[in-house]
């Protein structure tokens, strides 16, 4: 069973860093081709990184409740406090994303676009301490 969670979250974390970073290839392309309309190809790409997130999120509880970590070691602990903090920023980055597909507004995408580079550093630093909590 705890394989099969592995797998999961492996799946889970190709379909979020998957969905994200198309996403932002995806926003930077359409910015020079604005003759095309890519707002449904974002919705996709978008709902694949919040799939891929949920995904993460369960997995990682259920591996954590098998207690194949130390719920009370430091890195443990410091990688679901990152993993907060990205599923807030994460949050906040569909919320403005979402105002965007309502309102047509660009500062938002570009709000986006300065945050993206913070979400990747969370999510390094998450992948750092899984294997250091896992396997430390």
């Amino acid at each position: 069973m705890y394989n099969g969670l592995i797998i999961l979250h492996l799946v889970g974390l190709a379909l979020g860093l998957g969905g994200a970073l198309a996403g932002r290839f995806l926003g930077t392309f359409s910015s020079s081709h604005t003759d095309v309309d890519f707002k449904p190809l974002m919705k996709k790409y978008s709902l694949m990184n919040a799939f891929g997130l949920l995904l993460l999120i369960i997995t990682g509880f259920a591996m954590a409740a098998l207690e194949r970590v130390n719920l009370e070691s430091n890195a443990f602990q410091i990688k679901i406090m990152l993993v907060g903090f990205l599923v807030l920023l994460s949050g906040f980055m569909h919320m403005n994303q979402g105002r965007y597909f309502r309102t047509g507004n660009t500062k938002l995408l570009m709000m986006n676009k300065r945050m993206q580079p913070i979400a990747l550093v969370l999510t390094l630093s998450i992948l750092v301490f899984a294997v250091y909590a896992f396997n430390g």
